[in-house]
């Protein structure tokens, strides 16, 4: 995993996508899994009020028939009592019409059972209602039979009203349940997304932050040299060519210096591969601590060759340069593969300075640095050669 991250950024990509897109894949199963328990809580919640509402309708009618059977009680005319006869039957009407939505609705098997009793409640109590009404009506009954008849029809009636505010308390349970589990699960779901919205978040930043460890890694990888951890050839054609055309705009000198680690082959073929890289690397160190302006930089030209970019540099400035570059290498006491210079390792060197001019490219001053540095290797090698870029063939 970890060289996963650090090593490929295609894969780093990809699983980075990866998780964001199963972030977004949660966090829409937990949005529509919470948008239907909303909905399922809501409607949960419309049907007890719905319920509690039909109760509390069949309650009042059934309180309004008390009242029309006692308003035709201690009524002495019997139009008076036709009328609250009539009151007393739209009453039922209305009763009846509640009961029949409550049996449509959807509830607890509690309420249904509560629910049946009460219409059983309700067919017990009419043979008695229906024979106190006719006694009234008829007004010629003796006063005992109606006092039993009333006795019968309110005893029947407390049994309705009893089964009605029983009802009414499970529903109001019911509908308090239904808030309470509303709650819980919003509470629930918000927990989640919250607590997937954090993660997702962290994974993002934990992603990007290395995705920019990796950029800057590939970026480094893109202007340096793996061996040498200077700049590379590919950054000298750049930079060298921004200072080529700073110096034709300011008209300011241009020095190129151009290192060659002399007898290099054989030293890799005495020490190994590895111990070639590891002078090469010290070499280009020990070079590069020599440069103390932020402008001049070095860089691996070749397999053991070097060039050190001097902007702003005259050719007398150049040429100690060259030759500060040449000596430290030699005092750094790096073994040599053999005597035949050196018992050190020491570099050949080639210097060259102008200034650009137009139409002229920076080829020509790399090709006078690269001739320069032939001519050292020529003269006995460790030492530097200064050319006038006019002499260039």
């Amino acid at each position: 995993m970890k060289r996963l991250f650090v090593n490929d950024t295609g894969s780093l990509t990809i699983f980075g996508f990866g998780v964001v897109v199963l972030g977004l894949s949660v966090v829409f199963i937990v949005l529509y899994q919470l948008d239907k328990r909303n909905s399922d809580a809501f409607k949960l919640i419309k049907e007890a009020k719905l319920e509690s509402e039909y109760t509390y309708k069949m309650r009042d009618t059934v309180r309004l028939r008390e009242l029309s059977i006692q308003h035709m009680l201690n009524a002495t005319d019997i139009s008076e009592r036709d009328k609250e006869r009539l009151k007393f039957l739209a009453y039922g009407t209305e009763f009846a019409q509640a009961r029949d939505q409550l049996s449509k609705t959807h509830t607890a098997a509690e309420i249904r059972a509560l629910h049946e009793r009460l219409n059983d409640a309700v067919n017990y109590a009419q043979p008695f209602q229906k024979k106190l009404i006719e006694l009234l009506i008829q007004g010629k009954a003796p006063a005992q039979n109606l006092t039993v008849a009333a006795q019968e029809s309110v005893k029947a009636t407390q049994q309705i009203v009893a089964l009605l505010d029983r009802l009414l308390q499970l529903q109001y349970q019911r509908h308090a349940q239904a808030i309470a589990g509303y709650e819980k699960s919003h509470s629930k779901m918000g927990i989640i997304s919250a607590a997937i919205y954090i993660s997702s978040l962290i994974i993002a930043i934990f992603i990007v932050r290395l995705s920019g460890r990796r950029h800057k890694f590939v970026s480094r990888l893109s202007i340096h040299d793996e061996v040498t951890n200077s700049y590379n050839r590919r950054y000298f054609e750049m930079v060298m060519e921004e200072e080529w055309k700073r110096s034709m705009r300011e008209y300011t000198p241009i020095s190129l210096v151009m290192v060659d680690v002399d007898f290099f082959k054989s030293y890799s073929d005495k020490f190994g591969h590895q111990m070639g890289d590891a002078c090469l690397f010290s070499v280009a160190k020990i070079m590069s601590g020599q440069l103390k302006r932020s402008s001049d930089f070095i860089a691996r030209y070749d397999e053991e060759e070097f060039v050190v970019v001097l902007p702003n540099t005259n050719a007398e400035n150049a040429r100690i340069m060259a030759e500060r570059l040449r000596r430290t290498v030699e005092e750094s006491r790096i073994q040599a593969a053999s005597d035949e210079v050196s018992s050190w390792v020491t570099v050949s060197v080639g210097v060259v300075t102008t200034t650009a001019e137009f139409e002229q490219t920076s080829s020509i001053l790399i090709k006078a640095a690269d001739q320069a540095l032939h001519k050292s290797k020529q003269d006995g090698r460790n030492r530097v050669t200064e050319i006038n870029l006019a002499n260039i063939d």
